[in-house]
């Protein structure tokens, strides 16, 4: 069995009054998701002590900060070579600090750096670079 699915808070889109950017509770999250992932969601390690948080992340440079610091993390303390990062569009459009529209559920190849930049690699050609919109 491989490692459980672990939660890194710090990459939840919030901030903005759309109903997806409003946290619900985390144990109802994970059971309602328990069917696909089987009890394999680690949804503690990584979770701080208040939920959702008091602090005000409608700023860009906060959500900045606070997505990079995610991914700095990520390069530091994680031992795997291939990692998954599910994410809203706001947070991979950060993450790369870059205007794109990924289709949903399309994965985006990115090299993630030691200071939690990420960045596009193109694994075939210009396939990767056409189906998505980067502008």
């Amino acid at each position: 069995r491989g490692k459980p699915i672990l939660i890194h808070y710090d990459l939840a889109e919030l901030g903005s009054r759309v109903p997806e950017n409003h946290p619900r509770n985390i144990k109802s999250v994970v059971a309602d998701l328990n069917y696909l992932v089987s009890g394999s969601i680690d949804y503690t390690t990584l979770r701080p002590e208040t939920w959702p948080p008091v602090t005000d992340y409608s700023s860009v440079s906060t959500r900045v900060r606070r997505i990079r610091s995610a991914f700095e993390w990520m390069f530091q303390e994680r031992s795997e070579k291939v990692l998954a990062v599910v994410c809203h569009f706001h947070i991979i459009q950060e993450a790369l600090d870059m205007a794109i529209s990924p289709e949903n559920a399309w994965p985006i190849p990115c090299r993630l750096f030691e200071d939690g930049k990420l960045e596009i690699i193109d694994l075939q050609g210009d396939d990767v670079k056409e189906n998505m919109d980067v502008s």
